[in-house]
């Protein structure tokens, strides 16, 4: 299961940078991976507080539930907290 994990926090990974990316209007969506969701990516970029710090906080949340995991912390538990603390940095203004 350690491999599922390992990829689902890839996929996360992969699709928040893209939404960083996204944040920044100057960036061809040629540059993004999942550059078929560039315009769902570029509108919940721009509906985001502030969406880099924001996105930025939420890659640092996801590499400590990385490291917590990496040292047996609870699954169930670092997933909770991802999703909440995804929710609280992604949301809308």
């Amino acid at each position: 299961h350690r491999d599922q994990e390992t990829e689902l926090f890839d996929l996360l990974a992969v699709w928040l940078r893209d939404l960083l990316l996204s944040s920044d209007g100057r960036v061809s969506e040629h540059r993004l991976i999942n550059f078929d969701a560039a315009r769902p990516l570029r509108q919940l970029a721009a509906r985001c507080r502030e969406p880099q710090r924001s996105i930025v906080e939420a890659l640092n949340v996801l590499s400590r539930v990385r490291m917590a995991r990496h040292y047996n912390g609870n699954f169930e538990i670092c997933i909770h907290y991802l999703l909440l603390q995804m929710r609280k940095e992604l949301q809308h203004a």
